[in-house]
């Protein structure tokens, strides 16, 4: 099954290409307000530099937050558009669910803006706390996945910043989703 994956919650916009359990190629463009408005650009040098056809996609997986209004909009819009005129079907997948399906990952964290981070994981349900909570509910040594702001690394908290998601997370998740439900 050949997955397209694109994610726009955060100021970096994701594509990647997943065959079968592995990525084929992935992407990212970075940018404020800027990132999500690339995404079919990026879509399109992708496939190229795979040498991947259009035609060859078997579904496309989006990822639907929590994030920017504007760049959700974009990459929900996107994907829809694409699937329809391709003619395959378009799933989405939680940003932060897929986070959490990277190895070892304990909590994912991304930048809601306004003083407060978005978070699932460890003890906390989904939802935006202020940064000083999530500090003090993050467990000693946990594996946490970024971006987040620096003041939740740095609060007195010893837990383990694994870095930036890879562009691949929402497509390994929905492939694993996919299998778990026998498709």
């Amino acid at each position: 099954m050949l997955l397209l994956s694109l994610d726009t919650a955060t100021d970096v916009a994701t594509a990647c290409l997943w065959r079968d359990g592995r990525v084929v190629a992935e992407g990212m463009s970075r940018g404020r307000s800027t990132a999500a408005q690339r995404l079919l650009a990026d879509v399109h040098h992708l496939l190229q530099s795979a040498r991947v056809d259009h035609a060859d996609l078997d579904a496309i997986v989006v990822g639907t937050g929590p994030g920017t209004f504007t760049g959700l909009r974009i990459g929900i819009a996107t994907a829809r558009a694409l699937g329809f005129a391709l003619g395959v079907p378009v799933h989405g997948a939680g940003t932060l669910d897929a986070l959490l399906r990277g190895d070892g990952v304990e909590v994912a964290c991304l930048d809601a803006r306004r003083g407060e981070v978005f978070c699932l994981g460890g003890t906390l349900p989904l939802g935006a706390y202020p940064p000083a909570q999530v500090a003090a509910t993050i467990a000693a040594g946990s594996v946490v996945v970024k971006p987040v702001p620096a003041q939740t690394t740095v609060a007195g908290v010893p837990a383990r910043v694994v870095g930036e998601a890879g562009c691949a997370e929402p497509a390994r998740a929905m492939d694993q989703m996919l299998h778990d439900v026998g498709l």
